[in-house]
């Protein structure tokens, strides 16, 4: 054992602190605050905090980041610093390369933080390798979540080989506890040989949320009390696949609603494809809502037409709110939603099936009722924040013991 690592463990048996009560160092590498990993963030140092654990937040100094920051405050300490998240780099996961200095900068700020073990939230494969490098030379104990785990390939990224590559040999050379959140994530990092020991499966676990008046809700949409709802809570951008449903309202019948909550760069293109199909009339877009989970009540099924996922928390709510989901039969999600049991998980872009489900909510209420009350029963069982919390410091307690025999 180091005498870094010796000192360190001393330092936490003396304070109580293995394995009692930790200090986690959440880190977001930064790509926004509204996105799914930040509602991740939010859920985690909410759940950790309530099991007596102290958590200290690490953002970028963006503006972007502002918004969580102030989220995250209410659950202790937050700590901004100079970071580009992968998005801004010019190279993606080929900047690694060519960010020594960098990577030493963010290895001094790292090493002063007051934390036992660090976590850092990654988006996908390629996702805050410097933070990953820079904590390791730090010698603290780590663990980083994957919430994407397909390949850039897989995906067909521009210069893909190159940066799977790289993403490959930084995450398996690195001495860090992996944590995916669902089990194809699992799948996908065993397929790159990454050690079955340091691999974790911790699902994703959300708060139920205070609903509000369906009535009050619908009517801001400008909806009748006759209408069916599909509605989605997403960012509009091309991974979540919303133009499809355009095709799909276009061939249902008038009574038949989208109401998509958030915002993106598919916004105009949204509204000008419903405009085009004549169905502009029939979708309702309110925009970015802070508190957009309460607005589940007003819907009468969940959808959600991606062309891939982690396991997105817009799911999750929607379950936990007694909501039947209609949802691609993509990577967590099919995990989450069961076909014909709690929803319907349909191909992507598979028009067919999709009508298909939704016209036979349409004529079987009864069936949606049903498929609610599962899925509700479903995220008690599995879903929920404080079983995501106590795994997760599971995870924990294995990087700082894997580390204190280092």
């Amino acid at each position: 054992m180091s005498s870094a690592s010796t000192l360190r463990s001393l330092n936490l048996e003396a304070e109580g602190q293995l394995p009692g009560r930790l200090r986690v160092g959440l880190i977001s590498t930064s790509s926004g605050s509204r996105g799914g990993g930040e509602l991740y963030l939010c859920g985690l140092a909410q759940g950790l905090v309530e099991l007596g654990h102290e958590v200290t937040s690490i953002l970028s100094s963006h503006s972007r980041m502002n918004e969580l920051a102030l989220q995250l405050q209410q659950y202790g300490t937050v700590q901004r610093i100079p970071y580009r998240n992968t998005y801004d780099r010019l190279l993606r996961s080929i900047s690694v390369l060519f960010a020594q200095h960098e990577i030493s900068d963010l290895r001094r700020q790292l090493s002063t933080l007051p934390v036992d073990v660090i976590h850092v939230n990654k988006q996908n494969l390629e996702d805050g390798l410097e933070l990953l490098i820079a904590a390791d030379q730090a010698r603290i104990p780590m663990v980083a979540t994957i919430h994407v785990t397909r390949t850039m390939s897989q995906l067909k990224s521009l210069g893909a080989g190159i940066r799977d590559l790289i993403s490959f040999r930084v995450l398996r050379r690195l001495n860090s506890q992996l944590i995916t959140i669902a089990e194809s994530g699992r799948k996908d990092l065993s397929a790159i040989q990454f050690p079955q020991q340091r691999l974790h499966l911790v699902r994703n676990g959300v708060r139920q949320a205070d609903l509000g008046d369906k009535h009050q809700i619908r009517s801001s949409w400008g909806c009748d009390p006759g209408d069916f709802i599909l509605g989605c809570i997403a960012r509009l951008e091309p991974q979540k696949n919303p133009l499809f449903l355009i095709k799909l309202l276009a061939q249902l019948p008038n009574h038949v609603k989208v109401v998509w909550i958030g915002d993106g760069s598919l916004r105009d293109a949204l509204h000008h494809e419903a405009i085009k199909h004549g169905v502009g009339n029939r979708l309702v877009m309110p925009g970015w809502q802070q508190n957009a989970r309460s607005s589940l009540a007003g819907f009468d099924m969940f959808v959600l037409p991606s062309y891939y996922e982690g396991l997105p928390f817009a799911v999750l709510e929607a379950m936990a709110a007694g909501l039947p989901c209609l949802v691609s039969d993509v990577d967590g999600v099919a995990e989450a939603v069961r076909h014909r049991q709690t929803g319907f998980t349909c191909p992507v872009n598979d028009t067919e099936s999709w009508l298909n489900a939704i016209h036979e909510s349409l004529t079987t209420p009864s069936l949606l009722a049903e498929m609610g009350c599962r899925g509700l029963r479903r995220y008690q069982e599995i879903f929920s924040i404080n079983a995501m919390a106590k795994n997760t410091v599971a995870v924990y307690e294995t990087a700082i013991a894997a580390k204190s025999c280092s």
